[in-house]
């Protein structure tokens, strides 16, 4: 089974795709359809099904399971004043302001309203580890692991579109993983301090890399991130630039 976060359309809509054997195919087909009918028959079937899958995630008020509460999910929306579409973190996509307005609205959804991050500003803490808006503002800064060709999603839950496929330099070899990145001291810590300039989201295995090995990064806004291998070898993948300017 896939899920095509990637291919959401403009309205909200996600393409999923399955194999299955006959029997399993039949047994989630009875699942869908009894649990279809439970729902309120005043919507439309085919969003009672989707409903039906939502549950299946935890979503719409799914009773506590033997192992413990269902977790939920979050979707991470974006909107401007006077902008008619939203930006949908999890899917990299767009999808229209009233779509949006549908979501929250519906029974057993929680909406939380964050303020504005200005990605421009210098944020710091005296701590290690960094605060969740700085972790926030280097999520929305850059998309992706700044490792060049390496596509892996800062934000979990979205399987990073394919570009022209590129030899991992590092030999790591792990290009399409959907969980979320590490946030990274490029200087060390405490040397180099806990501040924006200084943050950057590396996926597990790359930060690994450069934690336990030779590897170095830089970054320029203008050129994207440069890494350099133990022996000497620069590399500069400029797809991983900083997302937005402001």
């Amino acid at each position: 089974m896939k899920t095509h976060l990637g291919a959401m359309t403009y309205d909200g809509l996600v393409p999923i795709t399955a194999m299955a054997d006959v029997p399993d195919a039949v047994a989630f087909e009875d699942y869908l359809a009894t649990r279809a009918a439970e729902l309120d028959d005043t919507i439309p079937l085919q969003v009672r099904r989707s409903m039906v899958l939502g549950m299946l995630g935890g979503r719409h008020d799914d009773p506590p399971s033997e192992e413990g509460p269902v977790p939920g999910v979050m979707v991470f929306v974006h909107t401007r004043p006077g902008q008619a579409t939203a930006d949908v973190d999890n899917t990299r996509s767009t999808t229209t302001v009233e779509q949006v307005r549908e979501w929250c609205t519906r029974a057993g959804t929680k909406v939380t309203i964050r303020p504005v991050i200005d990605l421009n500003a210098e944020m710091a803490t005296d701590a290690c580890t960094p605060t969740e808006r700085m972790v926030e503002q280097v999520k929305l800064r850059f998309a992706e692991c700044p490792f060049p060709g390496c596509h892996r999603p800062s934000r979990p839950g979205y399987r990073a579109k394919k570009r022209k496929k590129r030899v991992d330099p590092a030999g790591t070899d792990e290009q399409q993983q959907e969980h979320g990145s590490d946030l990274d001291h490029r200087q060390e810590w405490p040397e180099g301090k806990t501040t924006s300039s200084n943050l950057y989201p590396p996926c597990r295995g790359h930060h690994r890399l450069k934690t336990n090995t030779c590897w170095t990064y830089d970054y320029d806004p203008d050129t994207g991130f440069t890494w350099t291998s133990p022996l000497g070898y620069r590399y500069t993948d400029p797809g991983n630039s900083q997302r937005h300017s402001g």
